[in-house]
């Protein structure tokens, strides 16, 4: 990453699901496959730590605008986009993770949110080295986190029409990383930004299954994944999203 370090738990967490990840495509057993939860306790924690982060830098940011408002407005303005597109995917990210364990336990959001939602402290993303109470998922608790057919028919659709959630969710990924690439002057086949899905810049990416067919970036991470590996991706998503915007909070700071 351009300003954001992985720290070398990050780049264990990341080897972790890339692992779990080939043993589902596999089949192997339900015991195996609940290993799932831990690499999505350790991305849970990664997120909260990059949103204090996240935070203090903001923090800063604004503190600068305030000394120095003529010099530092531009780019202030800019970091105040960043930080709208972010919390506007993260906010949507949130909601397909509340929305798969509908569609997985056949429940309403209101029987979801009281049986497997939970008061948690998490940082405030406003208030640096604040804490505040929001409603957050017990994955463990889920009795459907182990299966696969309504979550993949939510996501992926119906036959090839591509009318599944996971196409909307990876347009909204390729128009945030846009922004992000925007602001930090980058070309489109950087590395140095993740969320990257289909396309990087011109080139197609070609993704394959066990049986070495090709795949969209849709079914390669969706089509037949079990609730638990769902989730995982999700949060793994809300980690891609947080270092961006740390990344590009970091380049307008220094600017």
């Amino acid at each position: 990453m351009a300003g954001y370090k992985e720290t070398p738990r990050q780049k264990m967490i990341a080897m972790m699901y890339l692992v779990l990840y080939a043993l589902l495509a596999l089949n192997v057993s339900k015991q195996v496959l609940d290993a799932f939860l831990v690499v999505n306790e350790n991305v849970e924690y990664t997120n909260m730590s990059l949103s204090s982060k996240i935070a203090a830098t903001y923090n800063r940011f604004g503190k600068q605008f305030q000394l120095n408002q003529d010099k530092v407005g531009p780019f202030w303005g800019k970091a105040k986009i960043v930080r709208n597109e972010s919390n506007n995917i993260v906010r949507y990210l949130q909601q397909l993770k509340l929305k798969l364990v509908e569609v997985s336990e056949r429940k309403d959001s209101a029987f979801v949110i009281e049986h497997y939602y939970f008061d948690t402290l998490v940082p405030n993303p406003f208030l640096s080295g604040e804490m505040m109470k929001r409603k957050e998922l017990n994955l463990n608790i889920v009795p459907s986190k182990d299966r696969y057919n309504d979550v993949t028919n939510y996501m992926i659709g119906v036959g090839n029409t591509k009318k599944g959630e996971a196409y909307r969710l990876s347009k909204k990924m390729n128009n945030y990383r846009k922004v992000i690439l925007k602001f930090m002057n980058l070309p489109a086949n950087t590395t140095k930004v993740g969320l990257v899905t289909n396309y990087r810049g011109k080139q197609k990416i070609i993704y394959r299954n066990a049986d070495r067919q090709k795949q969209d970036w849709e079914n390669h991470n969706f089509y037949y994944t079990i609730l638990a590996a769902d989730i995982t991706l999700v949060n793994k998503i809300i980690s891609e999203v947080k270092m961006s915007e740390f990344d590009a909070l970091n380049y307008l700071f220094r600017s």
